[in-house]
Order: C-alpha cells, then sequence, then structure tokens
C-alpha cells in the first residue's frame, strides 16, 4: 500500500520528464561537464512516427510490448515474472521492461541491472505515460533505440542495415 501511495504522490508532484526532438547525443560526468558530444545534424536522423513503416511498428510492439496500449508504463503481470524468475535464479536473468520503461531507461537512465534502477525506471515511466500520448512515447522511443555498432534511431539502423529509409522497411 505505501508502495502504490509514494507511486501516486511522486506522479502528482514530479514535474513531466522532457523529451527532445533530436538525436544528439552527450555523455556528461557529474559536474554536467560535456564528456562525449555526438552530434546528428543531418537531414533525416529523427523521423516522425507516420514516416515509419507500420508493420516496423507492429512487429516491434508484437515483440518488445504487446500490452503496449493497455497499460500505463508497466505491465504488472511481466514484472511478477520476471521477479519470480530472478529470485528462483538468484540473478537478474529476466526482465520486463515495457516500451515507455525502455524510453526511460534510454533518456534519463543507464544501463546498470539493479533494483534501484528498476525503481526509478518505473516512477519514470509513470511520469511519461502521465504526460505524453502512446504516439509521442512510440516516436521517442524508435528515435532512442539503440540498435548497436553506435546507431541510435530507427532512421538510422534503416540506413546502415538495410540502405533504405525507415518507411521502407517491411
Amino acid at each position: 500500500i505505501s508502495f502504490i501511495v509514494s507511486i501516486i504522490l511522486c506522479i502528482s508532484i514530479l514535474p513531466s520528464p522532457k523529451v527532445k526532438r533530436n538525436s544528439n547525443i552527450i555523455f556528461l560526468d557529474v559536474n554536467n561537464n560535456p564528456l562525449y558530444e555526438e552530434l546528428h545534424n543531418q537531414e533525416g536522423e529523427y523521423v516522425e512516427l507516420e514516416k515509419i513503416n507500420k508493420r516496423t511498428i507492429e512487429v516491434f510492439i508484437a515483440i518488445e510490448d504487446k500490452n503496449f496500449y493497455n497499460h500505463l508504463g508497466i505491465d504488472g503481470s511481466r514484472i511478477l515474472k520476471a521477479i519470480y524468475e530472478n529470485i528462483k535464479n538468484m540473478d537478474i536473468t529476466q526482465g520486463a521492461s515495457t516500451i515507455t520503461q525502455q524510453l526511460s531507461k534510454n533518456l534519463f537512465l543507464n544501463d546498470q541491472q539493479t533494483y534501484i534502477r528498476k525503481i526509478k525506471e518505473i516512477f519514470m515511466s509513470f511520469l511519461i505515460e502521465k504526460n505524453y500520448s502512446k504516439d509521442d512515447i512510440l516516436e521517442a522511443y524508435f528515435n532512442t533505440l539503440y540498435f548497436g555498432h553506435g546507431i541510435y534511431g530507427i532512421q538510422n539502423a534503416s540506413s546502415f542495415f538495410f540502405n533504405k529509409n525507415c518507411d521502407k522497411l517491411n
């Protein structure tokens, strides 16, 4: 009960997270000084959701978060199953992140597999869902997703792997 009350309290008093609409990558140190900058000012780096092939969107939702349109940022049944499996294996062997949770991690957190990071991710996911539409969330997700080889974003990945724009993926 205290967990639910704290979630409601945090959602109501914390400001909305700001989603930047560019694909620049800037790593900051603890004093907010840039450590690394990768600036993407080329045409086509950031794509609006309408320019991503519908089939591609459907495939990502089916694989990553089949209940995306039916939850408020987290999928409780998937989380309970992951907790059960992780306790049973005495290690973090399974995750249950929704698309919104992955976006909150990509934008605001890091890749550490800790329960503290997961709790922060859950809180941020509730805030994102409270302040943005599902389409806004998907658009930000596709533009911040890491595809390997230093490539972020669906357009960059489509160009790199398939030599085509993301609206031509099938």
